[in-house]
């Protein structure tokens, strides 16, 4: 009579699975079997000591292959939770209704002995795993098998093979063949030996395939629901997505800045760009510490990407400050229309002339033009820009006309173009050179209009002259505003026949311009840059004595100025060259991150190296 020799677990084998067979190689049902290892079979799960003891010595396996059973079965490790291969999984990513698995390996089995196929036919733990579709070994979608709502009755293999076993081995069930992709191949590794490499390995299986298969779909286009349809589209979404998470977080957001790129109507929001990522990430995958990398990406991509101001909850986040404006924000912050603000920003060069998005898709950076949004509720009319600095509109327009005074805007549409404070610190900085109170109609002194008719001087040098304290200010009694500020007529009339004399002697130094003068073109208001750029050797001056004053005065020559532009630039010089007006250089050089020429800790004020701020113009 022949010794009886009970099966022995297949590679991957579930424990339901194997004491199913053990029961049919006793030719009793499985339930039957359960209760005489010691629990009835609907808490088989549960793996009582006395179960796993008494399966031990009945089965006459040892502790490791007890324990290897276990671990391809999935234990309990919380209310819903799984502790399945090493790491923890959701309850309902390993129990489903549907039983799948590879029906050449299961004929595989059947052919291994002469004994009926419910002794032979071996369920594989990794077939649980919903994100499992095929069977690398034999290239072959895993398929369904059976269906059971009934754990009794989904647990009970042994007696489902018994029933489909014909089928099995007639190749009825067989699907064609399919190549394996690489996250078919890293899932099946990674399952067996429980160790990665990279990133990878700090995440668990369920977070890696999750993220996958979501980030997969959306790639594809589809709804998750749908890929449970199809194995072939979800076995294509889950290699997809696997090949974007592996490369890391870099790679990660670089695909969502696409898909986010891909969001151009004007209805779409992240849920429309991001789909069930979006959807799954915001609500039951919220609270769970696994996802959190992904969260924090998804969440840092969707607010530098659409408007969203401060205070709106994303990923469940509030966010502490607006990052990205659109016209449409801007406008509405600013209190003004939004085919008037798309054109300031033109202007400004936050958003491109050729742009064809809608209006609440053209995006920029809040911060970075927080200061014109800020400022466009403040500005005013020519008139109230006159009243504010006490001008004339004669004295007014000379300031205009001569470059003092420059609207914020040259947009015609917007009929406040005029910041008030830029003439506020005119007056103020006039007052601030005042030194004496004069009355209104004292002959020796004239207001600085008059003064400019009567020598035909412009108005910019007769200011240079107050600033530099040739030319001697007053400010009229019981005035504050620009036309209360009188020149001294006979300081007026000395600076001037210097000037002259100072003309006649230029006529001796032919190709030159005084150190003033060349500030002036290039825009150096302060005479300090100047003499720092002198002092540090990046200016080259020639210095003369002036005929009116016998003292000595700086020039500048053309070879001198030609080789300072060819090295340095400022806002003066490319506004002249490219055609552009100030207020745009200005939002052009802070948008590309210009910084300002710095050497041996000096401030040469607002200069830049030309090799640093070329390419963006």
């Amino acid at each position: 009579m022949p010794v009886y020799a009970p099966p022995v677990p297949a590679p991957r084998e579930t424990l339901p699975s194997f004491v199913g067979r053990l029961a049919a190689s006793h030719h009793v049902s499985t339930h039957d079997y359960a209760v005489d290892l010691g629990t009835p079979f609907k808490f088989i799960l549960d793996f009582s000591d006395r179960l796993l003891e008494n399966l031990e010595r009945w089965g006459k396996i040892d502790q490791e292959a007890i324990e290897e059973l276990v671990s391809w079965t999935g234990r309990k490790a919380g209310e819903v939770q799984l502790r399945f291969r090493g790491e923890i999984y959701g309850s309902r990513s390993l129990r489903n209704p549907i039983v799948r698995g590879c029906p050449i390996c299961l004929r595989e089995d059947a052919g291994s002995a002469d004994a009926p196929a419910a002794q032979l036919m071996a369920l594989r733990g990794d077939w649980q795993y919903r994100d499992c579709v095929i069977c690398v070994r034999h290239r072959h979608f895993l398929v369904p098998l059976w269906e059971a709502n009934r754990v009794t009755e989904r647990l009970d293999s042994a007696a489902q093979f018994a029933a489909l076993a014909p089928r099995i081995l007639a190749g009825e069930i067989d699907v064609p063949d399919v190549a394996p992709t690489e996250y078919d191949v890293w899932l099946s590794q990674r399952l067996e030996s429980q160790e990665d490499s990279g990133h990878l390995a700090t995440q668990n299986v369920e977070t890696i395939t999750t993220i996958s298969r979501l980030l997969g779909a959306r790639m594809l286009g589809s709804a998750v629901a749908d890929l449970r349809q199809d194995a072939r589209k979800l076995a294509k979404a889950l290699n997809e997505g696997f090949l974007i998470v592996r490369e890391g977080p870099s790679a990660f957001r670089a695909r969502l800045d696409d898909l986010a790129t891909r969001a151009r109507g004007a209805l779409d929001e992240p849920r429309k760009a991001f789909g069930d990522l979006y959807v799954r990430l915001s609500t039951d995958l919220l609270t769970k510490p696994e996802f959190q990398p992904y969260r924090t990406i998804l969440r840092d991509c969707i607010i530098q990407t659409w408007p969203l101001a401060a205070g709106e909850v994303v990923l469940g986040e509030p966010l502490d400050r607006r990052r990205i404006h659109s016209v449409w924000t801007a406008a509405a912050e600013a209190n003004i229309k939004a085919d008037k603000m798309e054109a300031l920003l033109i202007e400004a060069g936050a958003v491109a002339a050729d742009d064809d998005r809608p209006r609440n898709k053209k995006t920029f950076s809040a911060d970075r033009y927080a200061d014109l949004i800020a400022e466009i509720p403040q500005r005013v009319s020519k008139t109230a820009m006159l009243e504010a600095m006490g001008a004339t509109r004669n004295e007014f327009d000379a300031l205009v006309n001569e470059g003092v005074l420059n609207p914020r805007t040259r947009v015609p549409e917007i009929r406040l173009p005029w910041c008030a404070q830029d003439g506020l610190d005119l007056v103020a900085d006039l007052a601030a050179r005042a030194d004496v109170s004069v009355s209104e109609d004292d002959p020796e002194w004239e207001t600085i209009q008059k003064t400019c008719g009567t020598h035909l001087i412009s108005l910019r040098d007769i200011l240079e002259a107050i600033r530099s304290g040739v030319v001697r200010l007053g400010l009229t009694n019981g005035m504050t505003g620009y036309h209360g500020f009188r020149v001294r007529k006979e300081t007026i009339a000395a600076w001037h026949a210097g000037r002259a004399a100072q003309i006649a002697d230029n006529r001796g130094i032919p190709g030159t311009v005084s150190l003033a003068e060349f500030g002036r073109s290039v825009g150096f208001r302060d005479k300090k840059h100047l003499d720092a750029l002198i002092g540090a050797g990046f200016l080259e001056v020639i210095e003369v004595t002036n005929p009116s004053t016998g003292r000595p005065q700086l020039r500048v020559g053309r070879e001198a100025a030609a080789k300072f532009r060819a090295r340095f630039v400022t806002v003066n010089i490319l506004a002249a060259e490219t055609g552009q007006n100030s207020n745009y250089i200005r939002s052009l050089l802070s948008r590309v991150g210009a910084t300002a020429f710095r050497e041996g800790g000096f401030d040469f004020g607002q200069v830049w190296l030309r090799r640093d701020v070329d390419l963006a113009f």
